[in-house]
C-alpha cells in the first residue's frame, strides 16, 4: 500500500520513480509448527508440547510490517493510447512490527507480539512490469529476514516476494 509517490521526468517516457508504503507479509507455518523466542534470546521452533500440551495446531503464521521506500528508473512504452512500463531498481525498508498467530483445532487462538530476532532493516532490488493501472512485480532482499545466524536453527533465511499490484490515479 503506497501513500506516496515523487516521479522525476527524465525524458517523455523515462524518469525515476520513489515514494512510501506499508508491506505487510504472512509467513505460513507448515504442519503443527510454530516459533518463539526463547530464554537465551534464540528463535527456535515452539515447543507446542510444553506450551499447549492439550491442543492440536491447526494453523499458525509469522506477520511482518514494513515501511518500503524504493527508487525505480521506469521506462513507460506507449501503445495506441495506453502505456506499458516497467521499472526496476533498489527498495529499502524499516520493520514497523511483527507477530505470530496461532489457531488450534478447537478454534482457539494464541497471539505473541515480538520483534522475533527479525532485522531492523533489509534492502533489496525489485522489478515491476505492467499494462496501464496492472502491474506484476517481483521482489529479493540481500538482507537476511533475521539477523544473521538469530533465525530458526541459525540459518539465514533471504525473503522474497511476487505479485500483483493495481494503481488507483486521482
Amino acid at each position: 500500500l503506497n501513500f506516496g509517490q515523487l516521479s522525476i521526468g527524465l525524458g517523455r517516457h523515462i524518469g525515476f520513480v520513489t515514494g512510501l508504503g506499508i508491506g505487510w507479509n504472512n509467513y505460513m507455518f507448515d504442519g503443527d509448527n510454530n516459533i518463539i523466542k526463547n530464554v537465551d534470546g534464540d528463535i527456535a521452533e515452539l515447543e507446542r508440547d510444553v506450551y499447549y500440551p492439550d491442543q492440536t495446531l491447526k494453523k499458525s503464521k509469522l506477520s511482518t510490517f514494513f515501511l518500503k521506500v524504493p527508487l525505480l528508473l521506469e521506462f513507460q512504452i506507449p501503445t495506441d493510447h495506453h502505456r506499458l512500463n516497467i521499472s526496476a531498481g533498489p527498495i529499502g525498508a524499516v520493520k514497523l512490527g511483527s507477530y505470530s498467530v496461532m489457531l488450534f483445532e478447537n478454534a482457539d487462538k494464541g497471539k505473541s507480539n515480538d520483534d522475533f530476532n527479525l532485522n531492523l532493516l533489509r534492502y533489496g532490488a525489485t522489478a515491476r512490469i505492467g499494462y496501464e493501472n496492472f502491474n506484476v512485480y517481483g521482489t529479493y532482499y540481500f538482507t537476511p529476514l533475521f539477523e544473521t545466524n538469530m533465525g530458526p536453527g541459525g540459518i539465514d533465511l533471504f525473503p522474497f516476494e511476487i505479485g500483483i499490484a493495481f494503481t488507483i490515479d486521482n
